[in-house]
C-alpha cells in the first residue's frame, strides 16, 4: 500500500500552486491565513476548478458542501491534511 502521508508544507506549497495557476498572484505573498476570495481574489468560479486540481493533484474527493468551509489556505490545508491520512 503506498504511504500518501504528506507533511504539512508540501500540502501548502502544493496548493499554493495551484492556486497560482488560477489566480495572479506570487505564491510568496499568499499566507494561510488568507482570505481567499477577499485577499487572494478567488471567485467562486475559480474555486470549483481549483477544487478539480486539488483532488487531482491529491487523489481525494472532495464533495460539493465543504467548498463553503474553503475560506483561506489553512482551511484547505487542513482538510487535505485529513483527507490524505
Amino acid at each position: 500500500m503506498e504511504d500518501r502521508q504528506l507533511s504539512i508544507e508540501t500540502i501548502e506549497a502544493k496548493l499554493k500552486g495551484i492556486i497560482c495557476d488560477y489566480v495572479d498572484v506570487d505564491p510568496s505573498l499568499v499566507d494561510s491565513n488568507m482570505n481567499l476570495a477577499a485577499d487572494v481574489g478567488i471567485d467562486s468560479f475559480a474555486l470549483v476548478s481549483m477544487i478539480n486540481a486539488i483532488e487531482d493533484e491529491f487523489r481525494v474527493s472532495i464533495p460539493d458542501g465543504a467548498l463553503g468551509s474553503f475560506n483561506t489556505l489553512s482551511d484547505m490545508i487542513n482538510y487535505i491534511s485529513v483527507a490524505v491520512a
